[in-house]
């Protein structure tokens, strides 16, 4: 008994590993969405779902913050995730897949 525990250990220890996807927008950000998240990081955007719309805010310049655009949404968003060059907004009656290319 007194080696199991440790050889159980050992195993949990080194079956753990770092993420290592590059090519998603979240992995290449300074943050990540995730479950129940309503904002995003990707590039030099943050983009937050409220219960009614999307807002685009330009936080290349951390001081000085821009709005630069809001989109309408269906009531019921309950979380957003970025990858490559989309957004996935989870909501009450399904997931929108939004592009952020532009």
């Amino acid at each position: 008994m007194k080696y199991i525990v440790p050889v159980i250990f050992s195993v949990f220890l080194f079956s753990c590993n770092k993420d290592s996807d590059t090519n998603s927008a979240a992995a290449a950000s300074s943050g990540k969405g995730g479950s129940l998240a309503r904002f995003a990081i990707a590039g030099n955007y943050l983009y937050l779902a409220d219960d009614i719309s999307l807002k685009t805010f330009n936080i290349a310049d951390p001081q000085n913050t821009v709005i630069v655009n809001t989109t309408p949404l269906r009531f019921g968003v309950e979380t957003i995730y970025p990858y490559k060059d989309k957004l996935f907004i989870g909501s009450t009656d399904g997931m929108y897949i939004y592009s952020i290319a532009n």
